[in-house]
């Protein structure tokens, strides 16, 4: 070839498409320039004249298999780096819903302990009853309510039955509490008292009732109101 050799024809192919596999077949060999362009790699193979047809097409063959290997390990890479780039992205997600699912979890926790507290300082005796009849939540007014000798007993985890009137046990299990039901008087320990029974599900999964009593001035109160 005029104005450079074929080893320097193939150092600018390289240059230009440095994917291509490069061979070169010459009958002439320059030891130093040949050695110089496999060293860059700009030749991955020199063979020479007269070749072998048989040594020919294994090479030429061999060439094929290496440029099919390195373009499906640029695949895998570029999959690699895909699935890299995903998984960061999952990664992301998951930690911004574990970020926001704490603040729930913290924010809920608030809202139970103000819950708590305001179920403790209510001035009525406040019972939560499950769907099998077991107390689960009582107040301070509701074991003083019950108290006798001055002590409390422990209302959680009693039936209701065991522990309210007959009549009002009945009433509390019958299941029939509209939002809107008036309040109902019963005699509870030996006090007379007002009773409110709502049925729960209606804005949570509870499932039960919630049974409040109003006694002594707490009903003068509700009376004059």
């Amino acid at each position: 070839m005029p104005g450079m050799t074929g080893t320097e024809f193939l150092s600018k192919v390289k240059e230009l498409y440095p994917d291509t596999v490069r061979i070169v077949l010459s009958g002439y060999t320059e030891l130093n320039s040949v050695t110089d362009a496999i060293n860059r790699g700009a030749v991955y193979k020199f063979l020479t004249k007269p070749w072998e047809d048989d040594l020919l097409r294994a090479n030429v063959e061999e060439a094929f298999q290496r440029h099919e290997m390195k373009v499906e390990n640029t695949r895998l890479t570029l999959e690699l780096q895909q699935a890299n780039n995903d998984l960061k992205r999952i990664n992301m997600d998951l930690e911004q819903r574990v970020e926001r699912k704490a603040r729930e979890v913290v924010h809920n926790l608030e809202v139970l302990r103000a819950s708590q507290e305001m179920l403790e300082v209510m001035p009525v005796a406040a019972f939560g009853i499950d769907k099998d009849g077991l107390i689960v939540i009582a107040n301070q007014m509701a074991h003083q309510l019950f108290s006798m000798g001055g002590t409390s007993p422990s209302l959680l985890g009693e039936t209701a039955d065991t522990m309210l009137p007959a009549d009002l046990s009945a009433w509390v299990s019958s299941g029939l509490h509209p939002r809107h039901e008036d309040a109902k008087p019963f005699s509870v320990a030996g006090h007379d008292v007002l009773c409110w029974c709502r049925s729960m599900g209606e804005f949570s999964r509870s499932k039960g009732v919630l049974l409040i009593i109003a006694v002594g001035s707490t009903i003068k109160h509700l009376s004059n109101d």
